[in-house]
């Protein structure tokens, strides 16, 4: 026995082994697998070989399906793709004892949602700096599916995978971590995340916003990194060149022998050089600066030598020119014309000095340039071509035949306006915001300075003024500081200064004037968002945009921070990003953050996003099912399932039609929820059968819809239990013999009361039902009818009687009662009594006389008292 049960055994193992084989070959799945997005419907067939089957059928995650087919060869489901962990497989049954069963291979996923941005924000990328961009998958399922590329400029750079086996979804992430050089200025970084089904797989590529990038590095000179030596002759002019890159771009400084001048760009043009000068450029940014120096030597011209006129012997006797500096009477008969000269360095001048003396002799000019010697009366002219001397005194002399002599000086001031007006900062590039800076107007080479008044502008208005006390006559240097606090507000107004020679009414017009070139202010702050943090209520279907603005400096950028879906987008116009919302659903309530950031800080503000959402369903319960008795209390709940904004939300109780309690709700949670409001009620027995119901309004104010949105609850039954109350009280009933008699006897409670009467039963008692009643009939009473007829009521809550008491009267007294009749002839009796006594008493009141004959009576001749 022992050998054939081994051998039993193993031709089992064998069969058993080979069933998988058997059964991969009969059973055919269309298709082998399922590649959907949760939600959808697919259909697949499941066809076998195997025709001599006793049945075949579906089971999906554990339960069979219902369809069994046990004569074809095929069979078809649907399949709904919602549970992750959804399974199936096609079962066929060979006997009643061995089966053969292949599974469904199904993949289930969700839509991809992807963002990217750098994890810290810079404005800018420096070179040979580490920065990391971050990607973000959100809600990803199967997660073992999900590769992540890194592109730059169209190249990938980096590819992720990901070996979580969870088919649930999950948000995932992927870093890049980049250096980079200036060369990459202007690359462009994205990540791109999809669903790797294989080659026939379903393609779910999803790309992120591309990243621009933006190197940052120091200004470097370009050319001639060196200092440079440049020689002019007087008056020549010169081009000096300081090319820079950077990025940002640089910005240029330039200045001579240490004062700054206007130019702000990479090239100085200088014309009509007078004085060697050392020049420096400086071409700075956010990262750093560098310098070039340029020396200009100017070579001036070897000084002519002086002439010396001479009178000529034959007009003019032999003396001495006399020299006079100062004239001798106020009453010098010369005439200056004109007698106050203003002119600028280097322009022609002249100067008539006439006569009308008649005794003049000699007369001349004398002058350090442009003296004319000894001349004949009466007129003689100053004239220098180019005026190249500060204090010059020219004097006109006179000698007369009588060899006295007058003198007379003009009064000339020469002027020279500057040649550069420039405005520098103490301290060169931006200023924070509420700090103070200083600004400082340099003006070179300037004369005279007594005459000089220096006018500082924000914009188009006068902040400050500047003369000088100074005698100097010759060109000096100067400057005038002005001292700012810096006010957002400040950013981007123009500082100049204006250097005006005031010369007086000699002087030309309009006023000799230079102006610098505007200093633009470049104050830092941080960023202000202009609209406010606010709620945007929208019904379901509506579509919605809302925008984010923000100022600062440096620029801001702007950046949203939401739960993404698929109807919601971010556009950019100008300096502001506007959130879109195309047809909102309940998915899409919730807080949208709005951050502005540059280098000065950040700020947020917030838009709350209210989608107005009905209740799935309004429905009342009670805290325990069924009835409830009299006097106890019974506590309902309403549930309002999926509603929002719940703050919004009031519900109402209803005893039918009457409002027995309102509620409302404190809850800013923007998304649906789900609520409930409890209503305690004493059990009566009038409540019995009265409907309670609740109903759920949503008061959304102004901005909601017309009609306020509602949902009312099914009615709830009150069902009230209390004991049977017998309508009728117990009664005599009085009956003559033969007569006809009914009563009845109706009675209430809850549950309905049973009747029943309880009486001495004869031929003629009959008990008939109408209603919630129960009535006795006596047909042609007799004696034996006369007794007790007790009706009780009985339910669940307890039971109550009432007595009918039945008298049927004898022969004897049927007819008239003599009783009656003798009470009535007493009762007349006492009325004519009493009727008596009423008018005798009024006849005494009254007086009693008695008349007699005079025939009886006796008359006398006494008065009748």
């Amino acid at each position: 026995m022992q050998p054939l049960r081994t051998l039993g055994l193993l031709l089992l193992m064998i069969l058993l082994c080979d069933a998988d084989s058997l059964c991969t070959d009969i059973i055919t799945l269309d298709p082998p697998a399922v590649i959907g997005e949760r939600g959808e419907f697919v259909e697949v067939n499941c066809s076998s070989t195997e025709v001599d089957h006793v049945g075949m059928y579906w089971r999906k995650s554990n339960s069979s399906s219902e369809d069994s087919e046990d004569e074809k060869s095929f069979i078809a489901e649907f399949l709904q793709l919602s549970d992750w962990n959804l399974t199936a497989e096609c079962i066929v049954m060979l006997n009643d004892s061995f089966k053969c069963s292949k599974e469904l291979e199904i993949t289930i996923y969700n839509k991809l949602s992807v963002s990217m941005y750098p994890t810290k924000y810079v404005p800018g990328w420096e070179e040979g700096v580490f920065y990391e961009l971050q990607c973000e998958i959100f809600e990803v399922a199967p997660v073992q599916n999900l590769v992540v590329k890194w592109y730059k400029d169209k190249n990938i750079i980096k590819t992720d995978t990901f070996t979580n086996t969870t088919k649930r979804p999950v948000d995932e992430s992927s870093s890049l971590i980049v250096s980079i050089s200036r060369e990459d200025d202007g690359a462009q970084f994205w990540c791109e995340a999809f669903l790797d089904f294989g080659p026939n797989g379903i393609k779910t590529l999803v790309k992120s916003e591309v990243h621009n990038v933006s190197v940052f590095y120091a200004p470097e000179l370009k050319g001639d990194k060196k200092g440079q030596y440049h020689f002019l002759e007087e008056g020549d002019g010169i081009t000096m060149d300081c090319e820079a890159e950077g990025n940002p771009p640089p910005v240029f400084n330039w200045t001579g022998d240490g004062v700054y001048l206007p130019e702000k760009t990479s090239n100085l043009a200088l014309s009509g050089v007078n004085n060697t000068m050392i020049y420096n450029c400086t071409a700075y940014n956010l990262l750093g600066s560098v310098t070039k120096w340029f020396k200009v030597e100017v070579i001036k011209p070897a000084a002519a030598p002086e002439t010396i006129s001479e009178v000529s012997a034959t007009t003019v006797p032999e003396t001495t020119t006399p020299t006079y500096t100062t004239p001798l009477t106020p009453g010098c008969p010369l005439t200056l014309t004109p007698p106050e000269v203003v002119v600028r360095y280097g322009d022609p001048i002249s100067v008539n000095c006439s006569t009308s003396d008649p005794d003049a002799f000699i007369m001349g000019w004398e002058a350090i340039v442009g003296g004319t010697g000894v001349k004949p009366p009466p007129t003689v002219t100053w004239k220098v071509g180019k005026l190249r001397e500060w204090a010059i005194r020219p004097t006109c002399f006179l000698t007369d035949k009588n060899n006295e002599q007058c003198v007379v000086t003009p009064v000339i001031t020469v002027y020279k306006t500057p040649d550069t007006v420039s405005v520098s900062a103490e301290v060169p590039g931006p200023v924070v915001e509420g700090k103070d800076f200083l600004l400082t107007c340099n003006v070179i080479n300037v004369a005279p300075v007594q005459n000089l008044t220096i006018k500082w502008y924000q914009g188009d208005k006068i902040v400050n003024t500047k003369t000088f006390n100074a005698t100097t006559v010759t060109p000096v240097n100067v400057s005038s500081n002005l001292s700012v606090s810096a006010k957002r507000e400040y950013n981007g107004l123009a500082y100049t200064c204006k250097a005006e020679l005031h010369l007086g009414p000699a002087g030309p017009e309009p006023i000799p004037s230079v102006t610098s070139l505007p200093f633009i202010a470049d104050v830092r702050y941080p960023p202000v968002i202009k609209e406010r943090s606010s709620k945007v209520e929208v019904n379901p279907g509506e579509n919605v945009t809302f925008p984010c603005s923000a100022e600062g400096n440096p620029p801001p950028m702007i950046h949203w921070n939401y739960s993404p879906a698929g109807n919601v987008k971010e556009t950019t116009g100008g300096r502001h990003r506007d959130i879109s919302i195309t047809e909102a659903t309940s998915t899409n309530a919730g807080v949208y953050i709005c951050n502005a950031t540059n280098d000065m800080g950040s700020v947020t503000k917030s838009v709350t996003v209210i989608v107005i959402k009905t209740p799935d369903t309004v429905s009342v319960s009670a805290e325990v099912p069924g009835p409830v008795v009299e006097g106890k209390d019974f506590l309902l709940t309403c549930k309002v399932i999926n509603v929002a904004p719940v703050q919004n939300l009031t519900i109402k109780w209803y005893q039918v039609n009457k409002i027995v309690k309102t509620q409302t709700f404190h809850d800013t949670t923007v998304t649906p929820l789900n609520v409930s409001s409890n209503l305690s009620v004493s059990a009566k027995r009038e409540y019995n059968g009265l409907a309670y119901t609740c109903k759920a309004e949503l008061h959304i104010g102004p901005a909601g819809p017309e009609l306020l949105p509602t949902s009312t609850s099914l009615p709830f039954i009150a069902d009230v239990r209390y004991p049977p109350v017998i309508k009728e009280k117990s009664s005599n009933v009085e009956v003559n013999p033969g007569e006809n008699v009914t009563f009845s006897c109706s009675a209430e409670g809850n549950p309905p009361p049973m009747i029943h009467w309880n009486y001495s039963p004869a031929v003629n008692v009959k008990e008939t039902t109408g209603g919630r009643h129960k009535i006795i009939s006596i047909t042609e009473a007799t004696s034996t009818n006369t007794g007790d007829y007790i009706c009780n009521a009985t339910n669940d809550m307890g039971s109550v009687t009432k007595s009918f008491t039945v008298i049927v009267l004898s022969k004897t007294s049927s007819g008239p009662s003599w009783l009656w009749i003798l009470i009535i002839l007493c009762v007349a009796l006492l009325l004519l009594i009493i009727i008596m006594i009423i008018f005798h008493n009024r006849r005494r009141k009254n007086g009693q006389y008695s008349f007699v004959s005079t025939d009886d009576i006796q008359m006398t001749g006494k008065p009748v008292a």
